[in-house]
């Protein structure tokens, strides 16, 4: 299928699944694909036994993306990542990481965390805590706001009650919608005390995509005023992922 300029390839678990993504991604799909598996959509197994929906799967590559029960979030979160391909982001910051929203704010954490979601989702979720569902956190640099962009891909709105239809019975899990978060924070892995702000704009440009055309001062500039307003975190690695959960709900917390 095409994502702007680019092509992207998506495979699924069942051939009934693919013919529904096949559906609602109609306006895109080409009839003789030509690129390489991108990203593989995966339905859990429907109730049986008494026991709940097994999860739904979005990995990027071998990278898994996006874990849920609710089949709704799971095609958000593939709409959502075909998306970023070709999405003119304008002057904004793509940051290689991951955003959290809760009703603090947002904050924005190493992308490894990603990797690791089945392990503390669900503690951050009880917490009120959600994790976007988007390859880049994404930032205003000038607000200092987290945004989380209206997909511009074309898609067949019709055929997603279809999808929904053929979809195993499973729980609401909702995607964090499009719209604009107070940006509160930023953790780095690393240990000791937290990063100064001139730190944090060094480790922050290793980490941000923007405009091509900016100048390596420009992007400082812009990383300067950001973090002129919001709070450097270190986030030391953890041999039990589940334990990530803690820390990252303390940051949210002491965040201004």
């Amino acid at each position: 299928m095409l994502s702007g300029p680019f092509r992207v390839g998506v495979r699924a678990s069942s051939d009934i699944l693919l013919e529904r993504l096949a559906a609602v991604l109609d306006p895109v799909v080409e009839a003789e694909p030509e690129a390489p598996v991108n990203y593989s959509v995966r339905w859990g197994e429907g109730p049986k036994n008494k026991r709940s929906t097994g999860f739904h799967l979005l990995h990027r590559g071998s990278a898994l993306v996006v874990r849920t029960r609710d089949p709704q979030r799971l095609l958000t979160g593939l709409i959502a990542h075909v998306d970023s391909h070709g999405h003119d982001y304008g002057d904004l910051l793509r940051v290689q990481g991951m955003a959290l929203v809760g009703e603090q704010g947002a904050l924005v954490v190493p992308a490894i965390l990603r990797e690791y979601i089945a392990n503390f989702e669900r503690r951050l979720n009880v917490r009120g805590v959600r994790i976007v569902d988007h390859p880049w956190a994404v930032v205003d640099w000038r607000t200092r706001e987290l945004v989380v962009p209206e997909p511009t891909l074309p898609v067949d709105e019709g055929a997603i009650a279809e999808y929904l239809a053929a979809a195993p019975a499973g729980r609401d899990d909702p995607s964090v919608p499009p719209g604009r978060t107070p940006l509160i924070g930023w953790a780095f892995l690393g240990v000791g005390p937290h990063p100064s702000p001139a730190q944090a704009v060094a480790m922050g440009a290793r980490l941000t995509a923007a405009d091509p055309g900016d100048s390596l001062q420009e992007g400082l500039d812009r990383l300067a005023h950001l973090f002129g307003g919001i709070s450097p975190f270190h986030l030391g690695w953890q041999e039990d992922p589940a334990v990530f959960a803690r820390p990252l709900l303390d940051m949210m917390a002491a965040a201004p």
